[in-house]
């Protein structure tokens, strides 16, 4: 396969930047003849971004999946789009450093197993070679992936020893365990370090899933999953860029866990906490391994779908959407500072009776946010269309306008967004044009 990501194509120009304070024209990234889902995009400091996604072929031809990525300028140019993988890829993630060196990882089925695979893509647009970052034998899945500014990354996955059959069938008669390891800035991979604990192997209710991970400026990382013997419980745990792993700590009886991490390696462990109707809540870890008390950032319970971001001063802001059984789904904000103090909660999606659901947020160095959701028609109003909006956040809570970033009228949901230390921001989501699901964006604001 060709190594050039960028410069063999000429550019092509869709809009250009957006004027301060909005957000692009669309973009789409993918052509109308394939399907594309599970798009995934990071940023560098200047505004240049990657775009990574699944693209799904007919059935027998040539495989039925292949992860491809797509660059996108910080003036809108776009590059050509690239294959990444062979048949069989899905999952796929993306890190990228300051000067807009990427890791992409992803999970492929081979003869025997399901390995996670990575494909580095340097500054200048060259692709890398492939690597396989699990070992063998077994099956492994969910893969995440973070770098820090200098470009030493951390992939993390889960991998079921046991056959496939048990891996899928009988959850409490596994030897499934989470996993990780490094790809530094010259490509050089780490040895693969079991983190969660042999107490957790074998016979358990809740099996280890849902893997996330974040690493600072230094190399060190923190990695969260969820697991547990009688119930599923958030874990989380410390690696070091040197020396032994840190302990394993019990975050919460929870699901969905997620971390961030700021420059100095005090990290922030989001999670959807057991109940009903549930809530979102959080815990600091800090440097050294200390963990804070739990933080219930949605309140009242009745909260779904949480994300969270974090900048490099260790200002974090979560996002989810509201549900407590009565009012139509609301998409909610709140911030978090470093020192564990938190501001009101915030409404941001349009008030009403439309459904906001799907969010999503990202912030900058100077504390100000972007957050994303896609608006559901309400059952009630006939015609209503699906569509992405968008609504920034200054870092004193002043909400921005609602702004509408698709054209909406078919199927546009799960929308991301990613921005850099500048504020720079970029939208993505699935879109179904009636044919073929295609990914789009939209820059800004």
């Amino acid at each position: 396969m060709s190594g050039a990501f960028a410069i063999v194509a000429a550019l092509l120009v869709f809009g250009g930047a957006p004027a301060a304070g909005s957000f692009s024209p669309t973009i789409d990234l993918t052509p109308p003849d394939r399907n594309a889902f599970q798009p995934q995009v990071a940023m560098d400091e200047d505004g240049d971004a990657i775009v990574v996604w699944l693209r799904q072929l007919p059935h027998g031809v040539g495989g039925q999946s292949r992860i491809e990525a797509r660059s996108i300028s910080a003036t809108g140019e776009l590059g050509p789009i690239r294959t990444l993988s062979g048949p069989g890829a899905f999952g796929p993630r993306i890190a990228m450093d300051a000067e807009g060196n990427a890791l992409v990882v992803f999970s492929r089925s081979g003869d025997k197993y399901s390995r996670i695979k990575a494909r580095t893509i340097v500054a200048n647009g060259v692709v890398g070679p492939n690597l396989t970052l699990s070992p063998a034998p077994g099956d492994a899945d969910s893969p995440e992936v973070s770098m820090s500014v200098d470009g030493d990354a951390i992939g993390i996955w889960a991998r079921c020893r046991s056959p496939f059959s048990l891996c899928s069938t009988v959850p409490g008669a596994i030897d499934r365990r989470i996993e990780a390891r490094t790809v530094s800035a010259g490509g050089v991979l780490g040895p693969v370090r079991t983190l969660s604990q042999l107490s957790q192997l074998g016979q358990q209710t809740f099996r280890p899933e849902v893997p996330d991970v974040a690493i600072d400026s230094e190399g060190d990382a923190v990695a969260t999953w969820m697991s547990g013997p009688s119930g599923p419980y958030v874990w989380a745990r410390t690696i070091p860029a040197a020396g032994p792993l840190g302990p394993i700590g019990n975050m919460s009886a929870a699901r969905d866990p997620s971390v961030v991490i700021d420059a100095d390696g005090d990290a922030f462990v989001f999670f959807r906490a057991l109940g009903f109707p549930a809530s979102v809540q959080g815990r600091q870890i800090s440097k050294t391994g200390a963990v804070g008390f739990v933080l219930d950032l949605a309140g009242a319970k009745g909260a779904n779908e949480p994300e969270i971001a974090m900048n490099a001063q260790g200002e974090a802001i979560g996002i989810w959407h509201r549900d407590d059984g009565v009012n139509p789904l609301t998409v909610q904000t709140r911030r978090v500072t470093p020192a564990g103090s938190m501001a009101s909660i915030q409404d941001i999606s349009p008030a009403g009776q439309d459904v906001a659901r799907g969010p999503d947020v990202a912030i900058g160095a100077n504390g100000d946010a972007v957050a994303v959701w896609a608006l559901a028609p309400d059952p009630s109003t006939p015609g209503s269309a699906l569509r992405i909006q968008a609504r920034t956040i200054s870092s004193a809570d002043v909400l921005g306008p609602i702004q509408d970033l698709s054209m909406g009228g078919e199927l546009d949901d799960q929308p991301e967004v990613a921005s850099n230390a500048a504020g720079d921001a970029i939208a993505f989501w699935p879109r179904f044009d009636g044919q073929a699901w295609r990914i789009q964006a939209s820059r800004g604001p």
